[in-house]
């Protein structure tokens, strides 16, 4: 298993499709403590991820870290913010 972790820094975003190529899945983790403009911003991101073409047949996980902080969201709270709804087990 290979993992990637790009960045957010507008300047990386760019080349962030360059390991998209041969992806088998993606995990997106999101700071459940940031705030909510760096909640949609992580929602722009992720709805942009699930509609990419080398992406979007692609199985997604949702980590929501930072579940310790007194400010976190609870993993309802980020999945309505999200606007998707989870997948059973």
């Amino acid at each position: 298993m290979e993992s990637y972790l790009p960045t957010g820094a507008d300047n990386i975003k760019k080349y962030w499709s360059r390991y998209y190529q041969g992806s088998q899945g993606v995990v997106f983790v999101l700071d459940s403590a940031s705030s909510d403009e760096d909640l949609e911003a992580a929602r722009n991101e992720l709805h942009s991820a699930l509609q990419h073409p080398q992406l979007c047949t692609l199985p997604f996980l949702i980590l929501a870290n930072h579940q310790d902080k007194p400010a976190a969201r609870t993993p309802s709270q980020v999945t309505y913010a999200n606007q998707f709804h989870p997948v059973p087990l």
